[in-house]
């Protein structure tokens, strides 16, 4: 009988394992570089081990062709059926083999000399990449550059190439008539839909009230990187739109007249586009013109050469030339993103920085004299200690990464010999930041300053503890363990702590009280405070997140941030150091001196939460939020 039991309870967990192992990855996108013999198959999150491991190549004959599965995958996007011409691909499928199980299929159909063995497939975050091609591949190929210094490039090529695709039509107004230009509101709606997704929706009708779809040949001379065939007038500036990956040059400011000229390389413009000049309004013009066998121009008359900022869209086909004296920064897309990470690396005089998103981003890139702003429209979120940690020590560390409104702004003053490259992943999700600058010429790095006060002693200092929630709000709870009661314990040690240093302390609440977040701010101010400290216990509704973190939101407030999270880093050794993040908290967000939020740990992570409510992990945070106070006066010093 105990066999049959032990039996039947084997069966029910390894069915349970099967069915909740893993939710089906979505497949956002599927992208190919033909240049490079590329098929960049793209997802929301990181393809896990299980899935990369059992794809297994099936070679097939009469045609040449390869197909694999994708195992516990979910299409998002249409179904892709490309015909080319030329090249190692011929023909390529990528479709939903089947929904239970979940299993998405590529067919790729190949030239009938190459032999399938060449072909790899390499992991890359949430990237699968396959190589089809001879040539050896290189990380930097998963990158497609968007804005260069240069003049030429030893990447400048030609590539003769045919291609049967889909392609959505969208009804929109064309600046073809100089003399009178009418734009409808639609050209607005169009802009979002284009640079709100980096996907054609799998349902078009649903995204475009208006559009038109056709099966459409078109034998190019290209050099694969882009293909201009529009312009369009609309509200928010000009729309240039093609296919392949669009790329700017720095742009050319010239006088008499007024004018900037944008150089767009490895672009072939339409015979519909080339040599027109189109009426913008009574004063401005535009004309498209290809200058070079693979570079088109634009050349923009205008009194205001400052306010039009090509901003690229997240697929990097679309491009904006924005007029920013009329543009609606919030038509651009509805998708926001936040900034997960940031990598540094080194190659030669490059200085490599790579900014992860959690979704496509759309950005402008503004370069003349010797400043680089790099504008992310549809992102305001990211860990600051975490970006500043990443160059620390680095020929690069004066670039510069805050939130102006609801857009994130990366600026660097470049050496008069200094330059600037500007690279967008495949998937739209991370965007790749090069500069040279020679090692001679590094700059000396102005510290953020630290909030200016007058000079006191310890004993003059006035520092308000704030234990997050009480009374009838209790906080976040887990296994009946209050939030508010884990806050006040450790604000009664934090305030014996710094009273024993000689500071003036005082605390919001000493028991259980109900305090509103205004009531909290008027007592702050009511002492006249040097600094504020709310306490709060991290929650998830996943159990996974563990770790401590300190938010911050006016940025004379980022020096005692950094002293604290930096100083809970060193001693609270167990959790994860998740860093300084700026979010507009309330009791932050309306102190008027330096003012911080911490986060301790997280209550809804069982074994964080045992440590939260012992004595001697309650008594180590509030030592290190001691030591952080202690240490950021002694800066002001």
């Amino acid at each position: 009988m105990k066999k049959i039991v032990c039996l039947l309870i084997f069966i029910f967990v390894f069915s349970v394992q099967i069915v909740f192992a893993h939710e089906p990855i979505k497949i956002t996108s599927a992208v190919f570089d033909t240049s490079s013999s590329l098929l960049v198959i793209s997802a929301q999150t990181d393809f896990t081990k299980e899935i990369t491991d059992n794809i297994k190549l099936v070679k097939m004959s009469n045609p040449n062709r390869v197909y694999f599965d994708l195992n516990s995958a979910i299409l998002t996007t249409k179904k892709e059926d490309i015909t080319f011409s030329g090249g190692v691909v011929t023909h390529a499928v990528i479709a939903q083999n089947s929904v239970e199980p979940a299993i998405v299929r590529v067919v790729l159909t190949l030239d009938e000399k190459y032999n399938p063995d060449k072909i790899n497939i390499y992991k890359l975050n949430n990237n699968l990449i396959i190589k089809y091609g001879d040539k050896e591949i290189a990380k930097e190929e998963y990158f497609q550059n968007t804005f260069r210094e240069d003049r030429q490039s030893e990447n400048d090529y030609y590539e003769y190439s045919s291609m049967t695709t889909q392609v959505i039509t969208k009804r929109e107004v064309p600046v073809s008539n100089p003399q009178n230009v009418n734009v409808n509101d639609k050209s607005l709606k169009d802009i979002q839909s284009a640079f709100a997704s980096s996907n054609v929706p799998k349902d078009v009708t649903t995204a475009f009230s208006d559009v038109i779809v056709n099966q459409v040949k078109k034998d190019l001379k290209l050099n694969t990187r882009y293909y201009l065939n529009s312009i369009t007038k609309t509200p928010n500036g000009l729309l240039l739109s093609g296919f392949g990956s669009v790329s700017v040059e720095k742009p050319l400011y010239l006088s008499e007249p007024a004018r900037i000229v944008f150089d767009m390389p490895n672009t072939l413009t339409s015979r519909e586009v080339r040599g027109k000049e189109y009426q913008i309004n009574e004063t401005e013009t535009i004309k498209i013109g290809q200058f070079e066998a693979n570079k088109a121009r634009l050349v923009l008359k205008t009194n205001k050469p400052d306010k039009y900022l090509p901003i690229y869209s997240p697929d990097n086909e679309t491009l904006l030339l924005a007029d920013l004296e009329k543009y609606n920064v919030s038509s651009l897309s509805t998708i926001k993103a936040n900034l997960m990470a940031t990598y540094y690396s080194k190659n030669g005089k490059d200085h490599d920085v790579v900014l992860a998103f959690s979704a496509p981003v759309v950005y402008s890139v503004y370069r003349k004299a010797d400043d680089f702003v790099l504008t992310i429209y549809n992102a305001d979120k990211y860990n600051e200690s975490g970006f500043i940690n990443s160059l620390k020590g680095t020929n690069i560390e004066g670039l510069k990464l805050k939130t102006v409104g609801q857009l994130l702004k990366v600026s660097y003053k470049l050496t008069p010999s200094g330059t600037v490259k500007v690279y967008s992943g495949m998937d739209g999700r991370s965007i790749k930041i090069t500069v040279n600058e020679p090692e001679n010429q590094k700059k000396i790095v102005p510290t953020i300053p630290i909030f200016s006060s007058p000079k006191k002693r310890a004993g003059d200092k006035i520092i308000v503890i704030d234990p997050g929630h009480g009374g009838i709000d209790c906080g976040a709870t887990r296994a009946g363990i209050k939030e508010s009661d884990i806050t006040l314990d450790v604000s009664q040690r934090l305030v014996a702590i710094l009273r024993e240093k000689g500071y003036k302390v005082y605390i919001t609440r000493d028991d259980n009280s109900t305090l509103s977040l205004q009531d909290r701010v008027d007592f702050a101010e009511g002492k006249n405070e040097d600094i504020f400290i709310s306490v709060h216990v991290n929650s998830s509704e996943s159990t996974n997140p563990v770790g401590v973190e300190t938010h911050y939101y006016h940025d004379y407030s980022m020096g005692l941030g950094r002293c604290v999270q930096d100083a809970l880093a060193k001693h609270i050794t167990e959790s994860p150091d998740r860093g300084l993040i700026k979010s507009k908290f309330y009791v932050i967000n309306h102190t008027t001196k330096p003012a911080i939020l911490v986060e301790i740990g997280f209550i809804s992570n069982e074994n964080e939460r045992i440590q939260l409510i012992s004595e001697d992990r309650k008594q180590r945070t509030a030592k290190a939020i001691a030591e952080g106070v202690i240490n950021y006066f002694k800066q002001c010093k």
